[in-house]
């Protein structure tokens, strides 16, 4: 017997079913607890929320910036960043998952009240968005593009 809970999800014969993914397999091949997405499921939720949003923005040009945080696995954040999902990066660790899940540059945003001179520098180098939390913050992003021969974002 086969229910269809819904698009991604199934039970067949007693079994949870994500995708063609039997649930008693991948836990007894990877354990418990293990988490499992379902990369349709993932790529149809990023198409619609970046619609719903274009479609109610007067000038029809959004940026989607989903926090790496939330999304830190980046295998996960390499199926966002290929939907045109941006991220919201907060300290360096952040920005590092975000530059290795592929996500483009000008679709990172650099944020916080943390951001040192490697940080900047870093993130200028790359060419991310650097969201100012201070004056302070405007004249050392100046100062380290200027180093590197770079203009900020």
């Amino acid at each position: 017997m086969q229910v269809a809970l819904d698009e991604c999800l199934s039970i067949r014969d007693g079994h949870l079913f994500i995708e063609e993914s039997d649930a008693v397999e991948l836990a007894r091949r990877f354990g418990t607890p293990v988490t499992v997405i379902s990369e349709d499921q993932l790529r149809r939720n990023a198409r619609r929320y970046r619609r719903e949003f274009e479609s109610r923005w007067p000038e029809g040009s959004v940026v989607v910036l989903a926090s790496i945080k939330a999304n830190f696995t980046l295998a996960t954040r390499r199926i966002l960043s290929q939907e045109g999902i941006g991220c919201d990066a907060f300290g360096a660790g952040e920005l590092y998952a975000a530059l290795q899940g592929q996500v483009p540059t000008e679709l990172i945003s650099v944020n916080g009240s943390i951001k040192d001179r490697h940080l900047l520098e870093t993130a200028v180098g790359a060419g991310a968005r650097i969201t100012l939390d201070s004056a302070r913050e405007l004249d050392l992003v100046n100062e380290v593009a200027t180093q590197l021969g770079r203009r900020a974002v």
